[in-house]
Formats: C-alpha cells, structure tokens, sequence
C-alpha cells in the first residue's frame, strides 16, 4: 500500500483540484465519516485505514479547521498555510510550500514534543 491517504471534509462528488490524479492508496471524503472536519474522526479512519495509530502518521494541512483534526486525532501535522491563517501550536510543523517538504522534514513532524497530539 501506498503510505499517504488523501482526507476532504469535501463530499466525495466534489474532491477534486491540484491532487485530484495524484497517486494515494485511497481518499475520504466527508461521506466516509459520521463527523468530518474540524472533528478528529477523518483522521481516526484514515489511521484505521492504514492500520496504524494515529500517533504514527503526518497529516499536510493547509486551514485551521484540517489542523484542528489532525491534532485531536493524535497525528502530528504539517501545515502548509493556504487562505486562513493556523496558529502555531505543539506537534506542529510549518513549511511556506510543499517543494520545502522531504521525508526528512515529515521524519522530524513525528520526533516533535506534542506530535501525538499532547
């Protein structure tokens, strides 16, 4: 399996844009959970889908509300900030853009003091 999912509180009809043909081992839309974004829930399924704790996967965001899902779920999170503003916090990292992003700088979001969502 592919080790990176793709989580919208989007509804499945609708995700679509920039990562649409991008090749991740499966997406949740806001169809595939009771409670979607900013509650923990989307990224407790994709953890599950993995069959994975939380506290061992990275979630990319880019809004507050994905950030404060992420960080209740336990995952540790990478924002990249789009149109709203994310206020630093413990476990999260912050990159200006993507292209700053490799798999060292995900390695050290999960060695970070608060990572699992403390």
């Amino acid at each position: 399996m592919k080790p990176y999912g793709r989580g919208s509180a989007r509804h499945a009809r609708s995700v679509t844009g920039a990562l649409a043909g991008a090749p991740f081992a499966f997406t949740l839309s806001a169809d595939d959970t009771v409670r979607t974004k900013p509650h923990p829930d989307p990224y407790m399924a994709a953890a599950n889908r993995f069959g994975v704790p939380a506290s061992a996967c990275v979630a990319v965001e880019h809004s507050p509300d994905g950030t404060a899902s992420a960080h209740a779920a336990g995952c540790a999170v990478l924002v990249v900030p789009s149109l709203l503003p994310v206020d630093p916090a413990r476990g999260r990292t912050f990159a200006r853009s993507l292209e700053e992003v490799d798999l060292g700088v995900l390695s050290d979001c999960l060695r970070r003091p608060g990572a699992s969502g403390s």
